[in-house]
């Protein structure tokens, strides 16, 4: 199985939105600015991995949103909200989805550090993050066996280096 990790697109400011709003951070959205980048790096992804059955997102919003993009750029491929994508989940929680979900190439769109551990737990069987995992960022794995550390990191691509690739 092939899984595209992907951090939501850059996102209102934290502290800034819970004082002008008042309300959760779940609810915080994308920036004009991270759209606009997403559209643009979202082409770069579906040229290096045509092939994708589904996308799974974090039920906050900026994920969401970061995903509704990406499925816009996929056409037919279908969007799904788990919780277990949440920022808080731990890795082991969400090698137990993996394993449901293990005959599909899936895009999964989340939020740090949740990303970060779940790529070193299925790369290397630790929650050290060893990449530092930036806003609207892909990474692309190979997945022979569902279990920590069995995951092969076939490239990683930063938002800046897939404007510069655009």
């Amino acid at each position: 199985m092939k899984v595209i990790l992907v951090r939501h697109e850059l996102a209102g400011d934290r502290k800034q939105f819970a004082q002008k709003y008042g309300k959760k951070d779940s609810l915080r959205s994308l920036t004009k600015n991270g759209i606009q980048r997403l559209e643009n790096t979202v082409q770069v992804l579906v040229r290096l991995e045509p092939e994708v059955d589904v996308i799974y997102s974090s039920p906050l919003v900026r994920a969401k949103q970061t995903a509704e993009i990406i499925q816009t750029a996929y056409k037919t491929v279908d969007l799904k909200a788990s919780k277990l994508l949440s920022p808080e989940v731990p890795p082991p929680r969400v090698i137990d989805f993996l394993h449901s979900i293990s005959n599909e190439n899936a895009i999964l769109v989340g939020h740090e550090p949740q990303l970060g551990a779940l790529l070193s737990w299925l790369t290397l069987k630790t929650t050290t993050h060893f990449l530092d995992f930036k806003k609207g960022a892909f990474c692309a794995l190979e997945i022979e066996t569902v279990q920590a550390g069995s995951a092969k990191v076939l490239w990683y691509l930063p938002p800046k280096k897939a404007l510069a690739l655009y």
